[in-house]
């Protein structure tokens, strides 16, 4: 390794490795905050405005995008940043950076889609399967005919829910989508900024 003012020159596969590195690191600690603010964020729109009306559930869901879509950005500022700070690399390398990257971005999402789809997929079943259940448990104790009530109420919510649960996972996982894709085209420009910068 090189050292030019101040800062060592690394080869473009160290580059890779470390940005990567920040990406998982950064991704772990807020992803962690966004779900935690998430969930919050759920708690108090089911506790105090009981609505169970759609549009709310969208327009959650559109908030939530956003706010993943600008911290998936803070995430490659923040991981370039920090190599960068006391690294760099010769300006030749970008492009090839840019491309391992890339890839990197791309198997992210095909991750991600596969994760929010089997998520959903084991959540909506196991959801369906405690509705058969107790539906099994009312059997027991009451008669059939109030048994039937019960068993098409639980339906009914059990499809609300369904619906803003699908409604929430596309919306979310389509943000997500978005903003890994969008980091084709950001991270060079993060690259580019941080790497001339003088330590």
């Amino acid at each position: 390794m090189e050292k030019t003012k101040g800062k060592k020159v690394i080869p473009a596969s160290t580059v890779v490795k470390a940005l990567i590195r920040g990406h998982v690191s950064y991704g772990i600690i807020l992803g962690f905050l966004v779900c935690t603010a998430a969930f919050f964020l759920k708690y108090i729109v089911d506790r105090f405005f009981h609505s169970n009306s759609s549009a709310l559930t969208l327009s959650s869901s559109i908030i939530l995008g956003i706010i993943i879509y600008y911290v998936v950005h803070l995430i490659c500022k923040l991981s370039t940043l920090d190599l960068f700070r006391k690294c760099k690399t010769n300006s030749s390398n970008t492009e090839t950076i840019s491309e391992k990257m890339n890839l990197f971005f791309i198997v992210c999402v095909i991750l991600s889609v596969v994760a929010s789809i089997t998520i959903l997929y084991l959540t909506l079943s196991s959801n369906y399967i405690s509705l058969k259940i107790a539906e099994i448990e009312y059997g027991k104790v009451f008669s059939k005919n109030f048994t039937s009530i019960l068993s098409n109420e639980m339906l009914a919510d059990y499809n609300l829910a369904k619906t803003r649960t699908i409604i929430t996972s596309i919306t979310v996982e389509i943000s997500l989508v978005v903003s890994l894709l969008s980091l084709i085209s950001y991270q060079p420009k993060m690259i580019s900024e941080f790497n001339d910068k003088k330590k």
